[in-house]
């Protein structure tokens, strides 16, 4: 990241004094000592800025767990970078900002727990009420938990029709909801390592958006009193990773329902929580072997 470049022809512009510390807090995860020196070598002859153009480069890190920008129509994360040059007179300081993109990548390969089974269950007595039709029993399984877009999910599907009536169509949909919770006059601060405060804190307002992504539809067979198996592949669609902070959270699950016509569309239905992320589990376990140096001979005596 580089600084603003600062002009200026018709007169010197004189800087009184340097925020040091301001400036020593960009440096923080970087060598302190050697920093300190160099940042007030650099700037102790700087007290006089002759006319013409100054670049002055500089370069910082972000915090490893910095969220990633966001916009929604309640909420928003930016970021921005403010340069400012002190004339000694406060009201013709110069300043400049400039926004910039920060993308926080989700690594599902981190959270082990990811790679674990899930496994949902739904039984429902179908039909319209005094006319009901009997039970079916959906099971859906997924053989793990974390997702990245374009990725092939095969879902497990076991349909136990102890019903009258035949069930003859499946939809699935990934729906995707975001969650904003608001705090009056700033009386709540929380870091960003703070979890999602949903049952933790009581807020002043609460919005929640939910949409669905890639829904897909096709017809089975499962005839009364019998029990079908299917594996249904379903493509991830290109969406934003799941994420979470105190304030707000983005989160999928994966909806599965049976429907049977015969019965005025009575559907069956169970919900599969999913994370989404940008790097998957393809590394996992494997890891680059330590480098092969070649060994030194031995120094003979008297050579």
């Amino acid at each position: 990241m580089h600084n603003e470049q600062y002009r200026h022809f018709d007169r010197e512009a004189v800087i009184e004094s340097i925020d040091i510390e301001s400036l020593e807090k960009l440096y923080e995860n970087q060598n302190p000592p050697k920093t300190r020196r160099s940042l007030r070598e650099r700037f102790d002859h700087l007290k006089k800025i002759p006319a013409g153009e100054l670049r002055l480069d500089f370069s910082f890190n972000l915090p490893p767990n910095c969220l990633s920008t966001f916009h929604s129509f309640d909420g928003k994360i930016l970021y921005s970078v403010k340069a400012e040059v002190d004339t000694g007179r406060w009201n013709f300081n110069k300043t400049t900002a400039s926004e910039f993109t920060v993308v926080k990548p989700c690594d599902l390969s981190l959270n082990p727990k990811l790679l674990a089974t899930h496994r949902a269950e739904k039984s429902h007595n179908i039909g319209i009420p005094l006319f009901r039709k009997g039970n079916v029993t959906l099971t859906a399984t997924i053989s793990k938990i974390g997702f990245v877009p374009n990725e092939t999910l095969n879902i497990n599907l076991i349909v136990n029709n102890e019903s009258k009536r035949k069930v003859d169509m499946l939809k699935i949909s990934l729906e995707g909801t975001q969650e904003l919770l608001a705090f009056e006059f700033g009386k709540k601060q929380y870091s960003i390592e703070d979890g999602f405060q949903n049952e933790k804190a009581q807020f002043d307002e609460r919005k929640i958006f939910s949409k669905h992504h890639g829904k897909m539809k096709c017809a089975i067979n499962v005839q009364p009193h019998c029990t079908e198996s299917l594996v249904i592949p379903f493509e991830i669609p290109c969406v934003p990773s799941s994420f979470e902070c105190a304030i707000s959270r983005l989160f999928y699950v994966l909806n599965v329902s049976i429907r049977s016509k015969e019965t005025l569309n009575s559907s069956t239905s169970c919900q599969l929580p999913i994370v989404i992320g940008d790097i998957g589990f393809e590394k996992v376990g494997e890891y680059d072997p330590p480098p092969v140096y070649a060994e030194k001979p031995k120094m003979k005596p008297g050579s």
